[in-house]
């Protein structure tokens, strides 16, 4: 037998995510395709799996779990519990806002 992979798959199973247009942040970052998956090459400046981090910038969210998402969604309004912690800063103190609601 033998796989017709998706768009952005590759492998005898369809298994191995390749790289795609956005995969690492940076305009000058690169990915890389390798048999466990894109590796990321960050530009100067950016840090992490995804190059999602600014490097040497003390960012409210720089120690969050779930930076990426927590980032994007920062005081937007609505709490996101994953994001509801001092790390994250209750979600841009959306959180705190619902807290102070309810009492």
């Amino acid at each position: 037998f033998s796989c017709i992979c998706e768009e952005g798959f590759s492998g005898d199973n369809c298994d191995i995510l390749l790289c795609h247009d956005f995969f690492c942040l940076g305009s000058l970052s690169i990915c890389e395709n390798t048999l466990q998956g894109p590796i990321c090459h960050c530009e100067e400046g950016r840090v992490g799996s995804n190059c999602e981090l600014q490097s040497g910038e003390h960012r409210p969210w720089s120690r969050c779990n779930n930076a990426t998402f927590c980032e994007a969604s920062f005081q937007n309004g609505k709490c996101e519990e994953i994001c509801n912690t001092p790390e994250c800063l209750y979600d841009g103190n959306d959180c705190l806002h619902e807290e102070s609601s309810e009492e």
